[in-house]
């Protein structure tokens, strides 16, 4: 088990970056229709990046309590500045 204290999303074409990302911890297994309409309590954090956040790669802080004891971690991106990003990215060991 790890602590997760923050996340970074970075892109050098930020205004097609995602603009809410959800995140789930120790879910052993999600689908698209587990996070598309999900919000907190369901997903562990829901996060609105800026264009700024997204061209700097700056640090977005996560709540303490609900990062602790993460064996696994779901990041859901939904979103971009024009289009709908449709992915779920959930690797294996994500973790180690």
């Amino acid at each position: 088990m790890v602590r997760i204290k923050a996340l970074r999303i970075q892109s050098h074409m930020p205004s097609q970056g995602p603009l809410v990302v959800k995140i789930l911890v120790n879910r052993p297994s999600i689908g698209f229709e587990d996070v598309q309409d999900a919000q907190e309590p369901e997903v562990a954090q829901v996060v609105q990046l800026s264009k700024d956040e997204v061209s700097t790669g700056k640090q977005v802080p996560l709540r303490f309590v609900r990062f602790q004891s993460v064996n696994s971690v779901h990041v859901s991106m939904f979103h971009t500045r024009w289009k709908r990003l449709d992915q779920t990215y959930s690797p294996h060991n994500s973790c180690s």
